[in-house]
């Protein structure tokens, strides 16, 4: 939950043409902001923000969506 492992993401994101999914590291909104922002990731998964904040899955979505990021309704 200290954010999403950018550099190595990005290093995946070089050398494969296959959608990534991210998971792991999510600990506040602007993680998830940062992670669509700064890589070229397709998805990301999510559960430990949900356990151990107060944060929902709209949060994110809302989150994605000040940037229009598409998201799932």
């Amino acid at each position: 939950m200290q954010g999403f492992y950018l550099n190595l993401i990005q290093r995946f994101s070089k050398i494969t043409n296959i959608p990534i999914v991210v998971s792991g590291g999510g600990g506040n909104l602007n993680h998830y902001s940062t992670l669509f922002l700064k890589t070229d990731v397709n998805a990301v998964a999510s559960s430990s923000i949900f356990h151990f904040t107060q944060h929902t899955p709209l949060d994110i979505k809302n989150e994605l969506n000040k940037f229009n990021f598409p998201v799932r309704a």
